[in-house]
This record gives structure tokens, sequence and C-alpha cells, in this order.
């Protein structure tokens, strides 16, 4: 189970947690039940007992590209000014002591504290620091908590996340695929390909007990895994097994998830796509994830959150005219449609829903 992502973190080398950290309670002290006592943890990565431990994963929109910059001029104007307030303190952007972040996006490791930077760059931010923030405002000092971000762009989940128990696609589309792949590398062999399905599946659940197990403290004290929260779906849209699959592959997805991290009732929150906002037209993609939640063994513990209630239209309306006033863009958005225009108040808005439905879930026992 411990392959080359382990080496990686240890090698990145994790700042220590604790070092700033206020005090917290400790009176309820809970085990995750397959991270308790498994080897020893790093000397660097030592956290109490009581830290909740809460996922995010996904493709680009999990990884997040909009820039810092945006948030900085949105301070100066009225409307947008109380939404920053709440991130920053003494002046600058806050750095939250109760949640640290292991990330690890598009390659690139980054751990600490919660502050702006742990978007795609240390210029961006994605829905991490929304969702880090609220859960902090829910917790108050009952709980600390650790986030783990697990992102790559450009995945999709019927080949790239394929969990174990779903199924290869039919021969006609892998001989298609193949016959594609060949243009590029004459050598590719059909065993080789397939292979390649479900190997971000497999890093994603390696990243996942890699970073738990560096940040366990002793063999007497573990983390609770708490909730996991998808974003995912842009790279399905292209062909029509994949969007045919999506809902029984993100079920078999949640299955082999909770399965292969221990957690059978693991609260799990799907964020749907929303580009283009209410108006678009409906998105097979985004059908499909709003109905694993009603998947029978789901109903109580998996919840959508429909991210197209945070699309800015002012972004929106901004990039229509950005070659022409690039100042009045550079207010509201930083990339294109399908990373939400770069928008970080969409971004912070998803991120603190995401937390919500979490929380929510965790409430209601699921």
């Amino acid at each position: 189970v411990w392959g080359r992502e382990e080496v990686e973190l240890a090698g990145a080398g994790l700042d220590d947690p604790l070092q700033a950290r206020r005090q917290r309670p400790t009176e309820r002290k809970v085990f995750s039940s397959w991270a308790h006592g498994r080897g020893r943890p790093s000397p660097r990565a030592s956290v109490d007992c009581n830290r909740q431990v809460y996922v995010l994963a996904g493709q680009s929109n999990m990884v997040g590209h909009a820039k810092i910059s945006v948030m900085e001029r949105q301070l100066g104007f009225e409307g947008t000014r109380d939404w920053w307030e709440r991130y920053r303190a003494n002046g600058s952007w806050a750095k939250l002591d109760d949640v640290y972040i292991s990330s690890l996006c598009n390659g690139k490791v980054r751990n600490g504290s919660l502050t702006v930077g742990f978007g795609g760059s240390e210029a961006e931010i994605g829905p991490e620091l929304g969702f880090g923030h609220q859960i902090s405002r829910h917790l108050g000092n009952i709980s600390s908590s650790v986030i783990i971000k697990v992102a790559w762009g450009g995945k999709s989940l019927y080949k790239d996340f394929k969990s174990p128990s779903a199924k290869l696609p039919g021969e006609v589309f892998l001989d298609k695929e193949l016959a594609e792949l060949r243009k590029r590398r004459t050598d590719a062999s059909m065993d080789a390909y397939k292979a390649e399905y479900g190997v971000f599946y497999r890093k994603l659940v390696s990243r996942i007990k890699s970073t738990i197990q560096s940040l366990l403290p002793s063999s007497d004290d573990a983390l609770t895994l708490a909730g996991f929260v998808w974003f995912q779906g842009y790279n399905d849209q292209f062909s029509d097994h994949a969007k045919n699959s999506y809902e029984e592959n993100l079920i078999h997805f949640i299955h082999d998830l909770r399965r292969d991290l221990d957690s059978p009732k693991l609260p799990f929150v799907i964020g749907t796509m929303g580009i283009w906002g209410k108006k678009a037209k409906s998105n097979r993609i985004a059908d499909a994830q709003r109905a694993v939640p009603k998947h029978g063994p789901f109903v109580g513990n998996v919840v959508a959150v429909d991210t197209a209630e945070f699309w800015d239209e002012q972004a929106e309306k901004a990039y229509k005219t950005w070659r022409q006033d690039f100042e009045n863009w550079s207010r509201w958005g930083s990339d294109r449609p399908y990373h939400y225009l770069g928008s970080p108040l969409f971004f912070s808005k998803a991120g603190v829903a995401f937390a919500d439905a979490l929380v929510s879930l965790i409430s209601q026992g699921g």
C-alpha cells in the first residue's frame, strides 16, 4: 500500500502544525479504524489526537485557478470587501492555526497552516480556502482539522479515476481509443493501455493513506477520517461512454473508496458541475452527480452540492469584454469559463457550501 507517494511526502518535509497552534481540548479522543497503530510517524509531522481529517479531491477545479490578485482588488470595492475581510487578520490574509493542509496538486506538494496560495500555484486558490475557514467556524474550539487535498487537472472518472469494481469500457471503445493513442505512441499495446485505467484512483488512495500515516503522532493516537469532497466531471463529457457510465462509475468510486479507506459510512459530498450557472442547458454529468445520492445505500450519507448556485455573473459579464477592458476583468476573474472564470468568489463560496454540506451529513450521523 505504501508506495512512491509516501517517499515523496517524506522527502518534501511536513511543517510542524503544532508549532504555533493554540491549545485544544482533548476530551473527544476518536480513532480511525485503519490508521490506528500503523508504522512510525514522521518526526516533523506530530499532531494531536483530536484532529478531524477531510479529503478534497478531483480534477482542475479542485486544484483551483482563481488568482489572489483578484481577491486583493475586490478588497477595495464595496459589495465584495466584506466577503474577503472574513479571510483576513491583522491586515493580511489569515493563516489558520487550527486547520492544517497537505496538498498534492498536479504533482506539486505544499503543506502548512491553511491560508491563500494552496491552489494551482502559490498565487491561486481553490475550494480549500472557503472550505477550511468554514470548517473552522463550525468546529470552534471543539477540534482542529487536517485537509488532505489531492487533485490533478484533465482527469476523467471513467478512465483515470476508475475504481477497482467499475467496469472497463467495451472492446470496441478500447480499440478506438488505442488507435488514437497509436498515432502518438506507435508501440502502445492493449494490455499497457488497459493498465492506465485507474492509475489516479490508486494514486489518490495511496496519497490519503501515506499522508495520514505521516501525521500519526504515535501508535496510541490517530486521526479521524471525517469526510470526503469530490469536485470533478469536465473530462467525462467527451464520449457517450463516459457520459452514460458516469453515475455507475461514481457509485463504484464511492463504494471502493470507503472500502479501501476502511470507512464504510464515510460522509461524501459531490460538487456538481456548474459551468455557466443556472442558465446552462442540462448537463448529463451534473444530472448523474445529482442522481448518485439517491442510490439506496447512499441516502443520508452522500449529498450533491449544486455549484451552479455560485457561478459568478459579474465575472462572466467582464469576461465578454476582457480584451477591451482588462482592468475591469482583472477585478472579477482570471481564467477561462471551464475553470469557472478563475473567480475567487466562486471557489470560496463553493468551498463554504461543501463544508456546510459535510457538517450537515456528519451531524445527521451520515
